[in-house]
């Protein structure tokens, strides 16, 4: 799998927010952000020179990575509505199972292990990056952009994401 240049954003929280600038100032190209609000969509996608769309079916199809940003509760079913798209399918929750991206074929996990505020900047160097893929070049593609984002980037299963996910919840409160 070739590496990750192009890049469409699902999502306008907070993690959107931040993970969509520091691609942008990676030099990744974000092409999209997709969000059901336009007026919010727009000021994301302005932030990074991306289009936005507020219709999945107006999701370019030949993205290298298309990131879920979104909710636990929607991963799954914003997921089943990438029907034609052929890039890596990733979602960033801590504890949503890779597998609720099924049945795409190059599927994974993009999990930075830090809690999000709009209003706080985040210095993405220091960010551990939880990276899982469903086969060893997907897996790759996804550590490679890690590493151009953060110097801890992890490979890790999603039985242990979820731990540590519990983990940093319960220290974080």
């Amino acid at each position: 799998m070739a590496s990750i240049k192009k890049v469409v954003i699902l999502g306008t929280g907070n993690v959107a927010w931040h993970l969509s600038f520091a691609l942008f100032k990676a030099g990744i190209d974000v092409v999209q952000v997709y969000g059901r609000n336009p007026v919010e969509v727009k000021n994301y996608a302005q932030r990074v020179l991306a289009e936005p769309i507020s219709n999945l079916d107006d999701v370019l199809e030949d993205a290298d990575l298309y990131l879920l940003c979104i909710s636990d509760k929607s991963i799954a079913a914003v997921a089943q509505k990438l029907e034609n798209v052929k890039g890596i399918i990733a979602h960033t929750s801590g504890s949503v199972p890779m597998n609720a991206l099924l049945p795409h074929l190059n599927i994974g996990v993009f999990y930075p292990l830090q809690t999000f505020k709009k209003e706080s900047e985040v210095n993405f160097e220091k960010v551990p990056i939880l990276c899982e893929g469903n086969s060893g070049p997907t897996e790759a593609a996804l550590m490679s952009l890690g590493f151009e984002l953060s110097q801890n980037v992890y490979s890790i299963n999603s039985a242990q994401r979820e731990k540590l996910h519990i983990a940093a919840v319960i220290a974080n409160n």
